[in-house]
């Protein structure tokens, strides 16, 4: 962990951790309720993401969609996903 990551915390308060690829660009991010339940975001690309929650047994996977000379114009959500997909 490097970034001025702040590192897990102990007790029942939410934890956000963030992991980061050899390029420092990030990897991941998991954020841990008081619960324990945990919801991670996977950055696959810079248009792609799957996100997992522990307390739903669909991930939900976001498509950026870009336009050269303009960045991010939508961003499309299908969260029908079976989460055992990325297990």
């Amino acid at each position: 962990m490097y970034k001025n990551a702040v590192g897990p915390l102990s007790g029942n308060t939410p934890v956000t951790e963030f992991t980061y690829d050899y390029k420092g660009q990030r990897a991941s991010k998991t954020y841990t309720r008081e619960n324990g339940s945990t919801v991670t975001t996977y950055y696959v690309s810079p248009t792609f993401e799957i996100r997992i929650d522990s307390e739903k047994s669909n991930a939900t996977v976001t498509k950026h969609v870009m336009l050269e000379g303009k960045g991010r114009i939508a961003t499309i959500n299908d969260d029908t996903v079976d989460a055992d997909d990325f297990a």
